[in-house]
């Protein structure tokens, strides 16, 4: 099938790991909405830098037809709305590189997975208390503040997009103590490694056989001597680089973490074994 880029150029349709998903595009944050760069990411096929406000697209569902590359070898989605209104997206190389759809929108795959979490009880992470907070991935709108580690109960999702190169999906969230509700971002994937966090644990993060005391030095964000790693991650989150010491695995290695002080926790035998500046 042909098509034609934003500079009439002919090129080949071709399928995609995408066609024939159902899409819908997401709606987004009120600092996004008057960026210039949201409204000049789509535009009309064969009508020529003829670009559609973003506005004009949240909540409208389509169908990914497949990609096509133009004559620079930049590669384009092709996207047909259900009113047949065929449109294009030139993807980032961040996108093509991590080989994820952009986040703008999302597919029936991804929001059927997030949907298993309705109904299911979360223990909070990343909450605006945690050691280097962050607003795009937890936020509410009450003035009523969630704890890091608290148990949560997941009534909705929610499709918003606010910034950075997540997916746009978040979990509705409510207190399981109090009536109020917030939004916590959907865990795509199980983050443990890297200088990238779980938004949320699946399961109580707390072993019922732990010491009182060890938890609550966790919820402070203290190491103690003698904790393991599990423990230290709970804690501090993962660490930005790990460094082994040994041939055999976890006699003797470091954690090093950025912007804390100290900064580098040492391990012998998988307990912590001292802390280093």
């Amino acid at each position: 099938m042909d098509t034609s880029d934003s500079n009439s150029n002919r090129s080949i349709l071709i399928d995609c790991q995408w066609s024939g998903d159902q899409v819908v595009f997401v709606s987004i944050g009120n600092e996004f909405s008057t960026y210039n760069n949201m409204n000049s990411e789509f535009e009309f096929l064969d009508e020529g830098n003829n670009y559609i406000p973003f506005s004009d697209l949240t909540k409208k569902k389509g169908i990914i037809l497949g990609k096509f590359f133009n004559s620079e070898k930049l590669e384009y989605l092709l996207i047909e709305l259900f009113n047949g209104q065929k449109i294009i997206y030139k993807r980032k190389s961040w996108e093509v590189a991590s080989n994820i759809l952009p986040p703008y929108f999302c597919n029936n795959e991804e929001i059927f997975a997030a949907r298993e979490y309705i109904g299911r009880t979360i223990w909070l992470n990343k909450t605006t208390n945690f050691l280097y907070p962050t607003t795009s991935s937890f936020f509410t709108n009450e003035n009523v503040a969630f704890n890091r580690f608290e148990a949560v109960k997941v009534i909705d999702l929610y499709l918003f997009y606010n910034g950075g190169r997540d997916r746009p999906i978040w979990l509705k969230i409510k207190s399981l103590k109090e009536d109020h509700e917030g939004y916590v971002k959907y865990n795509m994937v199980d983050r443990r490694e890297g200088h990238f966090e779980n938004y949320y644990f699946s399961s109580n993060p707390f072993s019922l056989d732990w010491d009182p005391t060890i938890i609550s030095e966790i919820k402070n964000g203290k190491i103690l001597i003698g904790m393991t790693k599990k423990q230290v991650q709970l804690a501090w989150g993962n660490p930005t680089k790990i460094v082994k010491k040994s041939l055999k695995a976890d006699r003797f290695d470091s954690w090093l973490y950025s912007g804390f002080f100290p900064s580098i926790v040492k391990f012998q035998d998988g307990k912590v074994s001292g802390l280093e500046n």
